[in-house]
């Protein structure tokens, strides 16, 4: 209940908060260029005969990872860039620091593990060059991509998706960017506020003080209305008990209280 009447008191900075988050989401969506995506899948095929089918699958799961870093290096992009498949630079900066940045930027790379497939993705704000550059990927990996593996003829790359363009700008991804947006301003105002209440509950002097006493004073109570008390028991039992010169007939219900506080003599030997 606690929890929803801090949330009730303090709404109004939440939405606040979470409206501030979500517009500092959408401005750093929208300032970066939208780019297409263009898709392809390499099989890393390894024939050696002298491997069973588990060492070959492990031996073309680790070529495709090391085939999805040499797509990152100046000699590879050189190779694809001088194949004639691609327009000169295709938008790629001058600078060789930018473009080396870029190249990186724009080429993304998924390795499925046991099965050797290398999934390669290519981003580009035009469309035409997203494709371009996803087409050259291909060939030169299907045609020369051997000489960065040093397999010689016991390695086989083949293309087994062709290159497919997205309609529709894939980076950056909008409504993942907004809900992510939406989800931290509110997920953490909500944390702030209820965690500044239980910090300030936690610090407020006497609160741990009071509890113990309570408790304390509940078991007290408890204790009373289930044990005996120590001297009263002593002090009937004391007065049950024939005095020197007393006569039988004088203390004639001693039997019918002795019955009485038998339960009770019970009761306070296991209390002790």
């Amino acid at each position: 209940m606690k929890f929803f009447a801090n949330i009730q008191e303090n709404w109004r900075s939440i939405v606040l908060v979470t409206l501030l988050t979500l517009s500092l989401s959408v401005i750093v969506t929208f300032i970066q260029p939208f780019e297409f995506s263009s898709t392809f899948s390499l099989l890393v095929i390894e024939k050696n005969p002298n491997l069973d089918a588990f060492s070959a699958a492990k031996s073309a799961e680790r070529l495709s990872q090391s085939l999805g870093q040499v797509l990152y290096t100046t000699s590879f992009y050189d190779k694809v860039l001088n194949s004639g498949y691609v327009a000169d630079n295709v938008g790629f900066s001058n600078d060789e620091q930018k473009r080396r940045e870029q190249w990186k930027r724009q080429i993304d790379t998924q390795v499925f593990a046991d099965v050797g497939v290398l999934k390669i993705t290519v981003y580009d704000a035009d469309r035409d060059n997203a494709s371009d550059l996803a087409n050259a990927l291909a060939v030169v990996l299907a045609e020369d991509g051997t000489e960065y593996l040093g397999g010689g003829n016991s390695i086989e790359l083949k293309v087994v998706d062709y290159p497919l363009t997205s309609k529709n700008p894939m980076r950056p991804n909008v409504p993942v960017n907004l809900a992510a947006g939406l989800l931290l301003g509110l997920g953490g105002s909500i944390g702030y506020f209820v965690a500044r209440d239980y910090r300030a509950r936690a610090n407020t002097p006497g609160q741990g003080a009071e509890a113990r006493a309570d408790n304390t004073e509940h078991t007290t109570q408890a204790n009373e209305a289930n044990v005996p008390d120590k001297n009263q028991f002593l002090f009937e039992s004391f007065m049950s008990v024939p005095k020197p010169g007393q006569e039988v007939e004088e203390i004639k219900d001693i039997p019918e209280r002795q019955k009485e506080w038998a339960p009770k003599e019970e009761e306070y030997r296991n209390f002790e």
